[in-house]
């Protein structure tokens, strides 16, 4: 994972979340977080690229923050190692990483800083982590923002606050990372920069493996469970919602102002393909006739009803629910699941669209 463009993120996630959590929640206002995480999901598992720094690469800004940090790891006995860009896919810089690691070899880790995007104000961050010989991995963070993407079992993860110290920060990840504690193996050794890197990448390709392995919706529930922490059972349903439809890759418009859907009220007879059957019963009766079709084409939801049959509108609320309590038992019978708790998360998504909608009356 590239950590140190994460960390920005994750502090601009903080800021749009403050913001959706004092006001009334809307589609429009959930884009930025929505966005985020989708960034975030992205950057788990893209191939981190850097390159040595060179004196021009240090903001004088931020100068002081790196030599205090120089001066605190050498305070307590941790070796510099030398300073890295980290680059965005585009090849701009997203910062310096100067790195270190501790006496015995075992804990490696690096120093920088992010920028919040609105008033540039600066953040210092650190990442300390071990890898033990049976392939777990221990990670600390110092300062920054706790928000974080769900986690492989196999990846332990501490944070601490940056007024904590390093000598706190470091004698919690010895303690969490120690050899023989819980069963663990021995830890393995860090001796060059180029070491110190390889065993950042291990960790992040054994965590884009696990990520690979997950099945895809449980991923991202487990992912925004991990971001909105106590705000899950309030934000989630919308949340994963949004995620799923494939509309937020742009900025979240009003819905006032969406392109429409330029083949909306136009119908065709030609057969298609990926068209559903007709079940047995309305096959063999020439006086049936069919009431709804629903069709997803490159991220709109098409609807043809025909609604003459029924001069009372609230049929449509009793045939809704009837579609949500047969979805249940399809899930059912496709994955075996609980077809009581399928319908659950569907009248969640309801429920969630009731209160928040994303499309207008």
């Amino acid at each position: 994972m590239t950590y140190l463009i994460v960390a920005a993120l994750a502090i601009a996630l903080v800021a749009a979340g403050s913001e959706l959590y004092s006001r009334t929640v809307n589609r429009k206002r959930l884009g930025p977080l929505v966005r985020g995480i989708e960034e975030m999901r992205r950057m788990a598992t893209r191939d981190i690229t850097r390159r040595p720094a060179s004196p021009g690469d240090l903001a004088a800004d931020v100068l002081p923050s790196y030599e205090a940090a120089a001066r605190e790891v050498r305070e307590q006995g941790l070796t510099l190692l030398g300073d890295l860009v980290e680059l965005y896919p585009d090849g701009r810089s997203a910062g310096v990483t100067r790195w270190f690691v501790d006496g015995l070899r075992t804990t490696c880790g690096w120093f920088g800083v992010t920028r919040s995007r609105e008033a540039g104000a600066i953040t210092p961050a650190m990442l300390l982590f071990s890898e033990s010989d049976s392939g777990e991995f221990f990670v600390t963070t110092r300062g920054g923002s706790r928000t974080s993407l769900a986690g492989p079992p196999f990846v332990h993860r501490t944070h601490l606050d940056w007024g904590e110290g390093l000598a706190r920060v470091a004698e919690r990840h010895r303690a969490e990372a120690t050899p023989g504690s819980g069963g663990r193996s021995a830890l393995r050794r860090v001796e060059q920069l180029d070491e110190a890197v390889a065993l950042l990448g291990r960790l992040r390709e054994s965590g884009a493996r696990w990520r690979a392995s997950q099945p895809p919706a449980d991923l991202l529930e487990a992912d925004v469970r991990s971001v909105l922490q106590e705000r899950f059972s309030e934000l989630g349903p919308l949340v994963m919602k949004l995620m799923s439809s494939g509309r937020t890759g742009t900025p979240v418009q009003p819905q006032s102002a969406r392109p429409p859907n330029p083949h909306a009220g136009i119908t065709v007879s030609t057969p298609h393909p990926n068209q559903l059957g007709v079940p047995p019963g309305p096959a063999a009766d020439a006086k049936a006739f069919e009431l709804a079709r629903v069709w997803s084409s490159q991220g709109h939801q098409y609807y043809v009803l025909n609604v003459k049959p029924f001069d009372d509108p609230a049929v449509w609320g009793i045939l809704a629910l009837d579609v949500m309590k047969h979805a249940a038992r399809a899930y059912q019978q496709l994955d075996g699941r609980s077809k009581e708790e399928a319908y659950k998360r569907i009248l969640a998504g309801f429920t969630a669209e009731m209160q928040h909608p994303t499309e207008p009356l």
